[in-house]
């Protein structure tokens, strides 16, 4: 079954990894943190930060209770367009953007920006949780 894609998104299936990369034109490609700050402006849903958060904030977010984040709150569940937050051994932190399915998420790692699922073994093993950004 092929997994469906927001309109707002389409535009950056494929898009190429560039670490550190935060813009599109600018920098030739995107890292996990510049793509979902792409993806969320592409939503409509504003800027996020231009950093991703510090190791010491991002181990926060995924580790601690979200009333310690006042710029994340942790969700049980995945909605539409939140944050999958993975910690990958030998890697770190990678963030991917939940799709509608709620079983996909669409994420930028070497080579390529794509789409896997949520419950696929490697990342399922992974998975820290899932966040909404409360910041305006």
């Amino acid at each position: 079954m092929k997994t469906r894609v927001d309109p707002a998104l389409a535009g950056l299936l494929q898009c190429k990894y560039v670490e550190n990369g935060r813009d599109l034109i600018c920098d030739g490609g995107l890292d996990c943190w510049g793509f979902i700050r792409e993806c969320w402006k592409r939503l409509g849903r504003g800027d996020l930060p231009l950093n991703a958060v510090s190791d010491k904030k991002f181990h926060e977010i995924a580790f601690k209770d979200a009333m310690n984040s006042p710029e994340w709150r942790k969700v049980d569940c995945p909605v539409p367009f939140c944050l999958a937050v993975f910690f990958v051994p030998r890697y770190g932190y990678h963030v991917g953007l939940v799709l509608s399915s709620l079983t996909h998420f669409l994420h930028c790692r070497v080579p390529l920006s794509t789409i896997d699922a949520l419950d696929d073994g490697a990342w399922a093993r992974c998975l820290k949780g899932y966040y909404e950004y409360n910041a305006s």
